[in-house]
């Protein structure tokens, strides 16, 4: 079996919209509920059709198990049943679920009728906007509607229905194409952020050796201001100064979520000044995290890869505040 796991939602969804426009059997499957620890969040999907497999709900055997079940028509097309796994000892050992873990999944057999909602969840998640569906077993039905998302679970499951809250994965936008960015991508992947690598110099981008990520030469700033966003970081790596001076220029003024620059600290001062000589705002300024990561006196690639993601963890999970300092709770 052949299976994608480091896809996004739009790319799950459009490969069941694909499917079911060809007139082909597809089933999405989503984990609903969660016990104990598991390799793949709530709310994680998989679609599986003729055409391909894309996504995953455990990262091993529980997708062959399932896929099996669907080719021999435990699913038939116009319903959506609940599957569990996990269920006793055995299970947990033929699965490969760590410390007892149990997951429910919602197999949803999709058909021609699904088309229209799929094309509407197919283009809110690729404009990059919040979406939730609400889902309902007996008879199956889906329906859509926009979200904030805010504070809000991916899943919100009861027993016969429930709601699957979608939204843009976290981007990350790397000025240089270099040894750190390659490093970067490469643990970055494995968190699931998407990667967009641009750098100005042909031969760096040609020179790429690191993951299958979009590497593309930086011509100008529109191309920043095009992945702009409140999910989306921009971090500069490539230790020249004019590079990383003009992309940090034009992102400060961009709908970032995180502005951060390479350098050590003496090198961040003088970026500093040569920004605010240029017309730089100060509140624009202080946007910029340098030097990016938290500080665990790392050197090597690997160690300065770890020490952002750090960070970038720190703001995901909402304990970072605007200063790019940990909050912690006061008893």
């Amino acid at each position: 079996m052949s299976l994608k796991l480091q896809v996004t939602h739009a790319e799950i969804i459009g490969a069941a919209l694909k499917a079911v426009r060809q007139g082909l059997d597809a089933w999405l499957v989503t984990i609903v509920e969660i016990t104990g620890s598991l390799p793949r969040p709530l709310g994680s999907m998989m679609v599986h059709s003729e055409l391909a497999t894309l996504g995953s709900v455990s990262g091993g055997c529980v997708e062959e198990c399932l896929i099996e079940r669907l080719q021999l028509g435990e699913f038939p097309a116009g319903t959506a049943r609940l599957t569990k796994y996990g269920v006793d000892a055995d299970d947990n050992e033929r699965y490969g679920l760590p410390c007892g873990g149990k997951l429910t999944l919602l197999v949803e057999a999709l058909g021609a009728r699904d088309e229209s909602w799929l094309q509407e969840l197919h283009a809110t998640l690729l404009a990059r906007h919040f979406v939730e569906r609400a889902i309902k077993l007996e008879p199956y039905h889906c329906s859509l509607s926009t979200t904030s998302m805010l504070n809000s679970p991916a899943v919100d499951w009861q027993q016969t229905c429930g709601m699957h809250r979608l939204g843009p994965e976290h981007r990350l936008v790397l000025i240089g194409a270099g040894q750190l960015a390659e490093t970067l991508s490469a643990l970055a992947l494995q968190m699931e952020y998407q990667i967009i690598v641009l750098d100005p110099r042909q031969d760096k981008v040609d020179g790429w050796r690191g993951s299958d990520v979009s590497v593309h030469v930086l011509i100008g700033i529109d191309q920043l201001a095009a992945y702009a966003d409140s999910h989306t970081s921009l971090i500069t790596l490539t230790h020249d100064r004019d590079i990383d001076d003009n992309a940090l220029f034009a992102a400060a003024d961009l709908p970032y979520v995180f502005i951060g620059a390479l350098g050590s600290r003496r090198t961040s001062a003088n970026r500093s000044s040569r920004l605010r000589a240029r017309g730089l705002s100060e509140e624009a300024l202080a946007r910029i995290h340098a030097p990016v990561g938290i500080d665990i006196g790392s050197k090597t690639p690997m160690e300065i890869a770890v020490s952002i993601l750090a960070q970038l963890t720190q703001l995901k999970r909402g304990a970072m505040s605007q200063s790019g300092q940990v909050c912690r709770s006061v008893a």
